[in-house]
């Protein structure tokens, strides 16, 4: 079984684990796509005509697709990733300066993406890392 069949079989059988990163905005059915076959709970949620132009775009990219990956900001439904993790600094009395320290980044830059909700998928790992949190909880 090749890594595409592998993520496939592996997003239908684990459909409430999914980390949906992106959703295109079009009515039409939608298709599950995996920019990295090695990450299947990484999913977009795309049309059929987005599914086409997603996939011509990343077979033409020089970015190999695990780059790609890393570099996708999440945006959840309902509770915002920001509200998630806001809650677990609450719960753990934790400071911007430590999600800071956990991510490399100055308190002025973790505000700035508590501001507007955009999180990089290595974020959430560092911070369940930290914290022994499974990633999931964040979704």
């Amino acid at each position: 079984m090749n890594s595409q069949t592998k993520a496939h079989s592996w997003a239908n059988r684990h459909i409430e684990k999914l980390l949906i990163v992106k959703e295109c905005s079009h009515q039409e059915k939608k298709y599950k796509h995996h920019p990295d076959y090695s990450q299947p709970f990484l999913v977009h949620l795309l049309c059929a005509k987005c599914h086409g132009k997603e996939r011509k775009n990343l077979s033409k990219s020089t970015i190999n697709r695990k780059e790609l990956t890393n570099f996708l900001y999440i945006k959840l439904n309902g509770f915002t990733t920001s509200e998630k993790i806001n809650e677990l600094m609450t719960l753990k009395e934790v400071t911007y300066d430590k999600i800071g320290d956990i991510l490399f980044l100055s308190p002025t830059s973790v505000r700035k993406r508590f501001e507007k909700d955009k999180w990089f998928i290595n974020d959430i790992y560092r911070i369940s890392k930290e914290f022994a949190i499974d990633p999931r909880s964040f979704l």
